[in-house]
């Protein structure tokens, strides 16, 4: 029976005293004399463990400003349009809370004044074409209607095709 296939990861000694990530595999195998052995390889990982490193960087820096953000902030699906994501900037100006606002859409919910404007809106973010600074009305979770500046970019998320939206209550100045 053979011990299967191992796999180690290790930072090791390189060239000019740099540092490289290595992995390790090796696997146990039946000789034609009836013995066993071992045979292994090492891969330098280094490029993959830095590309990962950069990535997860990236990932705290976005959810970072994504949740620091005093505007709201939602990724939702193109196709259906559930909120995927949603920052506390969003919870306070739609009055919902993220469990509410996950899962749900926004039709679902409401927030969409003019039904015909979230289709020019729909249309203009599946055509690629980002979207900045329009105005328009949203209504929150108690009724009211507040008016707002609103931005939208079409991104991909876990292999599928959302919309980014940045929301920006301008109701105080009107």
């Amino acid at each position: 029976p053979g011990m299967g296939t191992q796999v180690y990861e290790a930072t090791m000694g390189c060239h000019g005293g740099e540092h490289c990530d290595a992995e390790f595999r090796k696997t146990g195998i039946d000789l034609p004399d009836g013995s066993r052995g071992i045979v292994g390889a090492i891969f330098d990982i280094t490029r993959r463990k830095r590309s990962e490193a950069e990535r997860r960087a990236s990932e705290l820096k976005f959810a970072t400003v994504f949740q620091a953000s005093p505007d709201g902030i939602v990724v939702s699906t193109l196709d259906e349009g559930r909120i995927l994501e949603a920052n506390r900037g969003f919870e306070r100006i739609s009055g919902y809370c993220r469990d509410e606002l996950v899962g749900a859409s926004a039709l679902d919910l409401g927030l969409w004044v003019d039904l015909a404007e979230r289709q020019r809106v729909r249309d203009k973010v599946l055509a690629g074409l980002p979207l900045i600074d329009l105005e328009m009305r949203l209504r929150r979770k108690s009724g009211e209607v507040v008016t707002v500046l609103y931005a939208a970019q079409r991104v991909e998320s876990g292999g599928q095709t959302c919309i980014l939206s940045i929301t920006h209550d301008i109701s105080d100045r009107k």
